[in-house]
């Protein structure tokens, strides 16, 4: 294929998540990437294909279509989503300069990302001050929670065309729902060495000499409903928890507790039907998963006034030190790892709909 996402594989287990954490944190911190492109696209709306998550997420999605043009390269913000607590941006980047380089490497532009603390790492890097950022007129500060973006796949098969690229946000504080917000996004750019997977020492990037590329666009504010369930339901001697359902036209998802089953493990969730890929969603994020016992699921779409869900699998991880990989290695074999499979279904009602 021409292209592919960043190179990272997503581990099969919550317990592979934690390691390739950890691994990642050491090499690169500034960019955690997902590997399902096709999906993110259908997501955001430029696929048809959109509509499968259903109509009113589909429907929810700002399509915008803007685009900016420096030095070379163009910048296209495609699509937008955002409710009280959370803003979804796709945006793609084309280089329209042919047989760009970086040293003896061929290059592509890709965004450059990181968070607020990195920005004196990558001055000495001589990359600028500047991160891909979102903002809005009431001066609230935006967390990046998420992204995902394609590259080539190497410098013998080099992607052509635009780069698909998405980045997720987070308010300090809830957004007020509303039919018009004013935000402004930024998107720098950095000249990226295309090198053949697997090699060892990553040339550096150059900083790219246009841009920033600024989008400043308006978009309507969704509000988000939760409902209350409260429905138990046990399996293999597990009682698991349906707590409450947040009612995101874009981002709908379950939040589910339970009693961890014991004490050297972490226990995750692993979502059956009616969630969207386990209730992980295309990057895997662990940031629905707490330690009070909960954990929220995406699920595939918004609520019906009958809906349901399932949850197919808890796993757990043994609790073990990862600051020394040969003890954590004797942790792991000894404690090990366990899997419960149930399911758990639940169906519920959702008033309104």
């Amino acid at each position: 294929m021409a292209e592919r996402l960043k190179s990272w594989l997503l581990p099969r287990t919550c317990g592979g998540w934690a390691l390739a954490f950890l691994l990642l944190s050491l090499v690169f911190v500034a960019s955690v990437y997902s590997v399902r492109d096709d999906l993110y696209r259908t997501y955001l709306g430029l696929q048809p294909e959109a509509q499968n998550v259903g109509p009113a997420a589909y429907a929810a999605g700002q399509r915008l279509e803007t685009q900016k043009t420096a030095g070379g390269a163009m910048v296209t913000l495609n699509s937008v989503y955002a409710e009280e607590e959370y803003v979804v941006v796709g945006y793609e980047v084309e280089d329209l300069t042919k047989g760009r380089r970086v040293g003896e490497h061929p290059a592509e532009l890709q965004p450059l990302l990181g968070f607020e603390g990195d920005k004196e790492k990558l001055q000495k890097r001589g990359l600028g001050s500047d991160i891909v950022e979102l903002t809005d007129e009431s001066g609230t500060e935006f967390r990046m929670v998420n992204n995902s973006g394609s590259v080539s796949e190497g410098p013998d098969n080099m992607a052509r065309g635009p780069l698909q690229n998405m980045a997720a946000f987070r308010p300090e504080q809830k957004l007020d729902p509303g039919e018009k917000h004013r935000f402004s996004l930024k998107v720098p750019l950095v000249e990226m060495p295309v090198v053949q997977l697997g090699q060892e020492r990553l040339p550096p990037e150059e900083p790219f000499k246009s841009g920033p590329f600024v989008f400043d666009f308006e978009v309507p504010v969704r509000a988000v409903q939760v409902v209350d369930v409260g429905q138990e339901v046990t399996a293999k001697g597990v009682t698991l928890s349906l707590d409450r359902v947040i009612d995101s036209p874009g981002r709908p998802e379950a939040v589910v507790c339970y009693k961890a089953p014991d004490d050297e493990r972490s226990w995750f969730l692993h979502g059956g039907k009616g969630t969207d890929f386990g209730g992980w969603g295309s990057s895997g994020s662990m940031r629905g998963v707490t330690s009070g016992g909960c954990q929220k699921l995406l699920l595939k779409g918004p609520l019906k006034s009958r809906s349901s869900l399932e949850v197919a699998t808890m796993e757990g991880m043994p609790k073990c030190p990862f600051d020394d990989a040969e003890a954590a290695e004797a942790c792991h074999e000894e404690v090990g790892e366990r899997w419960i499979r149930g399911p758990w279904r639940f169906e519920f009602d959702a008033p309104g709909h």
